[in-house]
């Protein structure tokens, strides 16, 4: 089932493409729940640092704007507080924005320029992004994502140990 997030993420991409007229550049990372019990692995050893705040938005002046996306009641989880933490102490704030309009009306306040459209615009697509999370909840089928079935606790541990050892004997993690 895709998460909620994804789609919070991708509206909010395609709004800031549409209507914010000063010139800038969007960036999302989505660490999403691992495919396999080793994507996580894989991905620090990348240096993919797991709180990694969902997107950043560069604008004139060498300034940047990072964001973590929550949708409903979700809250920053310890590891992203910790990494926002880290990176305050080197003069990067992260906002946590749960709605397009909330990150309509931040880049409003930070003075970037808008079509005059692009507020009211933001609205409506959270009530296009609430009437889909609704309609998807009354339907109650679950999606399933081939690959995605994990094993848990020891088991599944006990499987990630050893996929990292046949690599690192094959030379391909370190």
């Amino acid at each position: 089932m895709q998460h909620r997030e994804h789609d919070l993420q991708a509206s909010i991409k395609a709004w800031v493409r549409r209507w914010v007229t000063s010139p800038c550049v969007f960036l999302a990372f989505d660490r999403s729940r691992a495919m396999s019990e080793t994507q996580y692995l894989f991905e620090a050893a990348r240096g993919i640092r797991a709180g990694t705040p969902d997107t950043v938005l560069l604008y004139p002046d060498g300034k940047c704007w990072w964001v973590e996306l929550k949708v409903g009641r979700n809250k920053a989880q310890e590891a992203q507080l910790a990494l926002h933490l880290e990176m305050a102490g080197v003069g990067h704030h992260v906002d946590i924005i749960y709605t397009v309009a909330d990150y309509a009306n931040a880049l409003y306040a930070k003075g970037l320029t808008l079509h005059a459209r692009a507020r009211e615009e933001a609205a409506a697509l959270d009530r296009k992004l609430a009437a889909k999370w609704l309609a998807g909840k009354e339907d109650g089928v679950k999606k399933v994502i081939p690959g995605a079935a994990r094993a848990t606790g020891r088991e599944a541990k006990k499987r990630a140990i050893a996929k990292i050892a046949h690599l690192r004997k094959d030379g391909l993690f370190f």
